[in-house]
Parts: structure tokens; sequence; C-alpha cells
């Protein structure tokens, strides 16, 4: 994890490039959309398993069940952000 956060752009031996920036909660929004857009619904669920609304969540499909789960984890990014 250490070497990760020295070089966030080179992990696993490959350099990403750094398309953007994170100024607001859309752009965190956007950066979670394009890693987990295409996430199959399965993966998506069992990372939201301890939400305490997963039932209300589980008939969604994958493209709303993704969208939801950017949403919070940008909200939930942009929180930690702020506070520091």
């Amino acid at each position: 994890m250490v070497r990760y956060r020295q070089s966030p752009q080179t992990f696993f031996d490959v350099v990403k490039e750094q398309s953007q920036r994170i100024d607001s909660p859309l752009d965190a929004y956007d950066f979670f959309y394009e890693t987990y857009a295409r996430t199959q619904k399965a993966t998506l669920l069992e990372f939201m398993a301890q939400w305490p609304d997963i039932e209300s969540l589980r008939p969604l499909d994958q493209t709303e069940l993704a969208k939801h789960y950017c949403a919070r984890m940008a909200a939930g990014f942009w929180a930690r952000r702020r506070s520091g």
C-alpha cells in the first residue's frame, strides 16, 4: 500500500495516465463510474452486501446498480476529503 501511495499512477507495473483531477463530487462520481461501469452485477452486489438497503437494490439492472454504487462511493470519498 505504501508503494501505491508513493506512485498511484503506477500499479502492478502498469503506468496509468492520470486523466483528470477530482475537484468536485461529480468528478469523483465520474472516476468511480469509469472504474465500475462494466463490473458484473453479482460483483457489485457482493461489494454492497452490508449496505442497509441491499434488498431494495437487488432488483436493479447492472447499469442502475453501478450508478448507485458509484454515487455512494463518490459521496463517501467527497465527505472524507472535505473532513480532512
